[in-house]
């Protein structure tokens, strides 16, 4: 049985997190060795990069809706990592 853990101070975070629409332009999610160019930003979804359940070394663009945080670009959830200025 899997559950999405909360969302809280001991979870990981994206490090290089982007905070206006150009840097989410630039920034490429599932980035490996096959793969090294990796996937480029979709501006419909959440700019947030998750990290995939069982196979932690893969990451993938969030599949929310964005709308919320800085800039606009992160869903709810993970709005929460942020602070509006």
């Amino acid at each position: 049985m899997s559950r999405t853990p909360p969302i809280g101070k001991d979870d990981a975070t994206m490090l290089d997190a982007p905070r206006t629409k150009e840097a989410a332009a630039k920034y490429r999610y599932r980035r490996w060795g096959g793969n090294p160019a990796g996937t480029k930003y979709d501006p419909e979804r959440c700019a947030y990069e998750v990290w995939e359940k069982g196979r932690g070394c893969l990451s993938y663009q969030c599949l929310r809706k964005k709308g919320y945080g800085p800039d606009g670009l992160y869903c709810k959830v993970h709005a929460r990592k942020f602070k509006e200025p």
